[in-house]
């Protein structure tokens, strides 16, 4: 057990991870020194700058990272053993944790915690749930895998909420089983899809969880909350399934279900969530995490369903070569089904590399030589260069254009980009 007292420094790796940078924020609220270290370190680029702000010191994670007494490393599961930054801990004997434990060192022993999780949907039910909880005036401390949107304002990151009370709703991770570190007082499972784990791991995983949790745990949806519709500002069924998941838990918790509803018509989404980023000459722009086939399908069946969007042209950066082969055949199907129902277009690139295993089993190439015998409005690029190029010949008005992936920071500012230069 680590000795936070002792604690005056704390140094995470891969801070620009959504999960680290929250975690860094939450650190400096408790009067830590903070600095972190990101193999993609642009001091241009959020959530750099963001942090930079709050008085944090950002290193490249080359072991160059500043060292003193009572320095306590953080590191998540996506960071390799021979990472510069964890061998310069060692040596110099610094006390290290992995993420969810620094996080569980936060919590207070007594809090009230909700745990959201699930292989698609649990950013935007644990988004949804933070605003429905604020807006019930319960105050909840937050911890969330995105930017809420609602809170995403003057250069705060938004995933992040700072409480008075006892009450916790955080996100957790299943991807490497670090949620059975959590022993939540409520808990919400949204679904169960291949992604870093494959179903059959999931669902023994997501057993413990359940019989972790000390009070209200929800797996499904109550048939009453199944049959309604919501007003809301986010797109597709998916969503609303999320929206059902929200409001099914907050009638077992006992919230004004009036107040719960009113709620949730002003929740305004998460970032790269199938968010809108912009309409531009008639050209609809959307930027999404989607990466496991349960959320590219999501995805592409919600852009495909607007009826005043003429063909949907999506572009996808996977990531992590594990991931991929898990859903390589399951993403065929959907990315078939989609190519044979739309005039649009589907490109893909090479895999996005950002830590965990490096073992090549199927490459995005050879996704798409598969894919290209039957289909020809699929697309391989090596390069973003390339991606706008190709666009530029292939978009027209009333299309929409989706960027889909998780870790690769240039995703977003590509669609900026794209944006910029539509005519």
């Amino acid at each position: 057990m680590t000795n936070f007292s002792a604690i005056k420094n704390v140094h995470f790796i891969g801070i620009g991870g959504t999960g680290m940078n929250g975690l860094a924020q939450l650190a400096i609220h408790n009067n830590f020194n903070v600095s972190g270290s990101d193999r993609k370190y642009n001091p241009s680029l959020s959530p750099y700058k963001e942090l930079e702000k709050l008085g944090i010191k950002i290193f490249f994670d080359d072991g160059s990272y500043e060292i003193s007494k009572n320095t306590l490393v953080v590191f998540s599961s996506a960071i390799e053993l021979n990472n510069e930054d964890l061998i310069k801990a060692d040596k110099n004997n610094l006390k290290k944790l992995h993420r969810i434990d620094f996080l569980k060192e936060l919590i207070p022993k007594d809090a009230e915690i909700i745990a959201i999780t699930g292989t698609a949907g649990k950013t935007t039910t644990t988004g949804l749930l933070s605003w429905i909880f604020e807006n019930h005036n319960l105050n909840p401390s937050v911890y969330c895998g995105a930017g809420i949107l609602n809170w995403k304002r003057n250069g705060n990151l938004g995933n992040i909420k700072f409480g008075n009370s006892k009450l916790w709703i955080i996100e957790s991770d299943e991807s490497d089983k670090s949620l059975l570190k959590i022993n939540p007082t409520h808990s919400i499972i949204t679904n169960i899809g291949n992604d870093h784990l494959s179903k059959k791991e999931l669902k023994k995983v997501f057993k413990k969880f359940q019989q972790q949790t000390k009070k209200i745990h929800q797996k499904k949806i109550d048939s009453e909350s199944k049959k309604i519709n919501f007003n809301t500002n986010l797109i597709g069924e998916h969503n609303q399934d999320n929206i059902r998941t929200a409001y099914s838990f907050c009638k077992k918790y006992g919230l004004n279900i009036k107040k719960t509803k009113k709620t949730i018509e002003s929740f305004e989404g998460i970032e790269r969530r199938l968010e809108l980023v912009n309409i531009k000459d008639s050209i609809y722009f959307f930027d999404d995490y989607a990466h496991n086939p349960m959320k590219i399908k999501s995805t592409l069946d919600s852009l495909t369903k607007i009826p005043k969007i003429n063909n949907v042209h999506a572009f996808w950066r996977p990531h992590g070569h594990k991931s991929f082969n898990q859903g390589y055949d399951e993403l065929n199907s959907i990315v078939s089904n989609f190519l044979k129902l739309n005039k649009g277009s589907f490109t893909i690139m090479p895999i996005f590399y950002d830590g965990g295993t490096i073992k090549v089993h199927r490459t995005s190439e050879d996704f798409y030589k598969n894919m290209k015998k039957k289909y020809q409005n699929i697309y391989y690029v090596q390069n973003y260069d390339n991606l706008m190029e190709l666009y530029f010949q292939i978009i027209d008005k009333n299309d929409a254009f989706v960027g889909m992936g998780a870790r690769d920071p240039n995703i977003s500012l590509f669609i900026k980009d794209l944006i910029n230069h539509a005519v």
